[in-house]
């Protein structure tokens, strides 16, 4: 759930609405994940999935980037804005490669050990979008009728994208819980996209040159966002059984731009913009499982680095001794860690899902 943040469920929790997140918050652990620069978003799940550093990883997007006049292509689209809009100035281009499929070795181990997976982190199938015949896409959107009314709306259409797919991506979890599946991964987007294009409308105030009219308009979108979130974290709550964990995972929240950089942003015809993702962002993470994490424990701080060892130390599958990361042993209740000691040398298959 990238564009998560924890400020922003603070703050809307505060009038009794996100009564799932605020569950989590009390009776699991949830703070803030450290990552690295630059921030790619292919190179933070690889990370988190593998626990290995980017440079030892392949690929990190699924663009390539290439200056005119010379033959070299690179494999990364660069963060930095004076080389993303280097294309408009007709110094470089842009294009999209195959997509790569992510390195997920949690999942190998699992299914090495002969437990049943289950990835949606880029499903095969979507269901078709039309974006001229809202009619059609009725049922994904109860949360949101209002945009119905508003048709040619640019906003309103990402917000009916966005929509539409964490729709349908939440009812492909609605059977997990009577499922085989020991381990399974899901992306939600949707929050990633309102969160970018929204966010100024909500903390209107921060940014000071808004008009009230568009003000009102979208306002709402944001918290309404934010409580279709909390409806789906309510349906994994509702699937997480004893012995099982489950984790909200957000790698990055936008901020508002600098000045220079809305400035920038201005006179390059993009004045709609006004959040950006830092170099400096920082992920979230929320964990619950009944009989091995603490309830309402604050975690301070965790790198990405120590999700992949923390993750299999719980999966109780054997550790590696060249690992980047650590085991974050506070999470867990004494009990746990005591019945289950650390060792690298050990191995064993999970009897949890």
């Amino acid at each position: 759930m990238n564009g998560l943040s924890l400020s922003v469920i603070n703050n809307i929790k505060s009038e009794q609405n996100l009564l799932n997140f605020n569950f989590l918050l009390k009776n699991g652990v949830a703070g803030n994940i450290e990552l690295f620069k630059p921030n790619l978003d292919i190179s933070l799940l690889n990370t988190a999935f593998t626990g290995k550093i980017p440079s030892s990883l392949p690929y990190h997007s699924n663009y390539k980037f290439k200056f005119r006049n010379i033959n070299k292509e690179f494999n990364i689209f660069p963060r930095y804005i004076f080389f993303r809009y280097s294309s408009k100035l007709k110094f470089s281009f842009f294009y999209k490669k195959n997509r790569e499929p992510i390195i997920n070795q949690i999942s190998q181990h699992y299914t090495q050990n002969g437990f049943k997976i289950q990835s949606l982190i880029n499903p095969i199938f979507f269901p078709s979008y039309f974006s001229k015949n809202l009619k059609t896409n009725t049922k994904y959107i109860k949360h949101f009728s209002e945009i119905n009314k508003h048709n040619k709306d640019i906003k309103y259409k990402l917000l009916n994208k966005s929509i539409f797919y964490d729709t349908y991506i939440k009812s492909r979890i609605l059977d997990l819980k009577d499922s085989d599946f020991f381990f399974s991964v899901i992306q939600f987007k949707g929050l990633d996209t309102i969160s970018k294009y929204f966010y100024q409308f909500y903390m209107s105030h921060i940014f000071g040159n808004i008009e009230k009219d568009s003000i009102e308009k979208y306002k709402w979108v944001l918290e309404n966002y934010y409580e279709f979130y909390d409806s789906i974290i309510g349906n994994l709550i509702s699937t997480t059984g004893d012995n099982e964990l489950l984790i909200i995972l957000s790698l990055y929240e936008y901020e508002p731009l600098p000045v220079w950089r809305r400035i920038l942003a201005n006179l390059l015809g993009n004045r709609e913009i006004y959040m950006y993702k830092s170099l400096n962002s920082r992920g979230s993470i929320f964990l619950y499982e009944k009989n091995a994490i603490k309830k309402g424990y604050p975690l301070q701080t965790m790198s990405i680095l120590d999700f992949f060892p923390t993750m299999l130390y719980y999966s109780r599958f054997n550790l590696s001794n060249n690992m980047k990361g650590k085991i974050i042993r506070e999470i867990f209740l004494d009990n746990f860690l005591l019945n289950n000691p650390i060792d690298i040398r050990t191995e064993s298959k999970n009897t949890n899902n």
